[in-house]
């Protein structure tokens, strides 16, 4: 199938009703997405890429989709911007990244074709485009392939290029594996974006896991940051508990020249679907897939037409020798407040209903030595469970009441469906939730963590349990897609 005709079929498709589908947080109108790869402003508004493909089949050849947004909560009309078409692309149209250069968009993607083995042989290719729509791909793809690694490589796993300027020069970091299957990641630069050599193996390091997918870099100044989904990373305390995990580190500015040193290390997200966090440094905006691998697709299971949303776009900050990462501040105008109130609870359970597309704000005061539950999107005895004990410094979130459990692949208590998170001591604490009929995503000790997560309940309460009296303001604002 050509392009015109994907497209053809994308804009045709009758959009049919999902209680499950979020509201402002952003998801493809029919079709599966992955890993967001590309986040730029062009023409007066935001250009978001993303793997795609609009088929709900079996032959799963992955495109990259496309949309446009000015306020990240109403988008265009949904498109492919370039598809499996060549034979060194006929596999698959994997991640990437994107980069503007005299009003031209430059679009690097993991090219995948298969070889006698059937195995995947992944290669580094190039499209443009003058009006972030219509691409060309370049004639001369690939144009970065594992033979020009020095034997490095094991030729399987080379991919999701990260393209940057540095110095005057362009660079692409590739994420890969060497003849001992341990995690690469590999430097190549440019004088013209079009002819890239190899320069050197960046980083090697196992405490990183298998392979490092998705590589992004936020340059702050002087200080320089790692962005990576890691596979295989080995847990540590209540970190890293999924069976991928994507970290932030610090590390150091001549990266380029000296390889990467790794400075320090945090785990971004606490929750159970989190991945793949792609980053847009002119504006300093984050955002990431709102899934796990080897979870089970609830949605993929049940033919839903859609499959798969976005975590809300966030803007980072700079923190000490980490980052912390906000919903952007735009989404504020699109929630009216419905309710302010000021309680002292004396162990009793308090309930609000129809908290199924909101956003509910907790200050708790003086909750030292303390603990409380929340209960979200409650339906009978279903329902999402965020336990914050203040006498352990502990957060936990818990799903496993659900009917519709998303089970995982992990050998920990992630599989089924509990994380656990380090509470920050303070005389008042104060959290953030945003609920979005499945979305679900959990911000504490300040912004500095966040828990995301997917539950297919159709509840819509919101329930307060304290274990001691507890004193806390609770404010409840609904979404209004209308500013």
């Amino acid at each position: 199938m050509n392009l015109d005709k994907v497209n053809e079929f994308i804009k045709n498709s009758i959009i049919q009703k999902n209680i499950y589908r979020p509201l402002y947080h952003f998801s493809p109108s029919i079709g599966w997405c992955n890993d967001p790869h590309g986040i730029i402003y062009f023409n007066d508004e935001y250009h978001t890429y993303f793997q795609y493909y609009p088929f709900l089949n079996e032959e799963f050849k992955m495109h990259w989709g496309h949309v446009t947004t000015k306020d990240f909560v109403h988008f265009s009309n949904l498109s492919s911007v370039i598809i499996p078409s060549e034979s060194y692309d006929n596999k698959a149209c994997w991640s990437g990244s994107v980069f503007v250069k005299d009003e031209l968009i430059y679009l690097y993607y993991t090219s995948v074709t298969t070889n006698d083995k059937n195995e995947n042989i992944q290669t580094i290719s190039l499209a443009t485009s003058a009006d972030g729509i219509n691409f060309e791909k370049y004639k001369n793809n690939p144009i970065i392939t594992p033979n020009m690694c020095e034997n490095i490589t094991n030729n399987i796993d080379f991919r999701d290029p990260c393209i940057f300027q540095k110095d005057g020069k362009y660079y692409i970091v590739i994420g890969s594996k060497n003849k001992n299957n341990e995690g690469l990641l590999l430097l190549f630069e440019s004088e013209n974006l079009y002819d890239f050599k190899f320069n050197k193996i960046l980083l090697n390091d196992k405490a990183l896991g298998s392979m490092y997918e998705c590589p992004n870099f936020v340059f702050d100044n002087e200080d320089v940051f790692l962005i990576a989904s890691c596979i295989d990373l080995k847990q540590r305390n209540n970190d890293f508990l999924n069976n991928a995990s994507s970290v932030c580190c610090k590390i150091n500015n001549d990266f380029v020249e000296k390889g990467i040193k790794i400075e320090s290390l945090k785990e971004i997200d606490h929750g159970l679907e989190f991945y793949a966090p792609n980053i847009y440094n002119d504006h300093k905006i984050m955002v990431a897939w709102n899934q796990m691998w080897g979870r089970n697709f609830y949605l993929q299971q049940t033919d839903s037409q859609y499959i798969n949303n976005f975590v809300l776009f966030r803007n980072y900050f700079k923190e000490n020798n980490s980052l912390i990462f906000k919903p952007l501040k735009m989404y504020d105008s699109f929630f009216k407040v419905r309710m302010n109130k000021e309680l002292s609870l004396k162990k009793e359970k308090v309930t609000f209903n129809n908290t199924r597309v909101s956003k509910i704000s907790i200050n708790l005061k003086n909750p030292k030595d303390k603990a409380i539950e929340f209960h979200i999107l409650k339906d009978k005895n279903e329902f999402v469970k965020l336990d914050l004990d203040f006498k352990n410094n502990l957060a936990t979130i818990d799903r496993s009441n659900n009917e519709i459990q998303l089970k995982g692949v992990e050998q920990n208590s992630s599989s089924n469906g509990t994380r656990y998170l380090t509470l920050n001591k303070g005389e008042n604490y104060s959290l953030e939730i945003y609920i979005d009929n499945s979305a679900i995503e959990i911000f504490l000790n300040n912004y500095k963590d966040s828990i995301s997560l997917l539950s297919f309940s159709k509840g819509d309460g919101f329930e307060i349990i304290p274990k001691q009296d507890i004193d806390l303001s609770i404010q409840i604002a609904d979404f209004d897609s209308a500013k």
